[in-house]
């Protein structure tokens, strides 16, 4: 993979992505290829691989003991982006506010 990401450990991140690719209802070859449901891995995304140097990789290795040390937080809003193929950058297509 190029990208560099820190995994989460989060029950309820995944069934909120579990109920989100119920909405799409993609067909098997949609899940395999972009990783939905038991191939997801709730993550925060650092970097493109591509595009980061030895300091990112050192900064990673920070940032990963701080997120192991913050508990829990709580998310306000959720953003979807999505791009038509891999040579496009992500576009933003919404976003839900998560609080009421």
């Amino acid at each position: 993979m190029d990208v560099l990401y820190l995994e989460v450990k989060s029950h309820e991140l995944v069934e909120l992505h579990k109920r989100l690719v119920t909405i799409f209802n993609p067909n098997q070859e949609q899940i395999m290829k972009c990783f939905e449901l038991e191939r997801y891995k709730p993550h925060i995304t650092v970097a493109r691989k591509s595009v980061i140097s030895d300091s990112i990789i050192e900064t990673k290795k920070e940032l990963e003991s701080y997120v192991s040390s913050v508990q829990e937080f709580q998310a306000t809003h959720i953003s979807l982006f999505y791009r038509a193929d891999k040579k496009e950058k992500y576009k933003k297509r919404a976003d839900f506010c998560l609080t009421s």
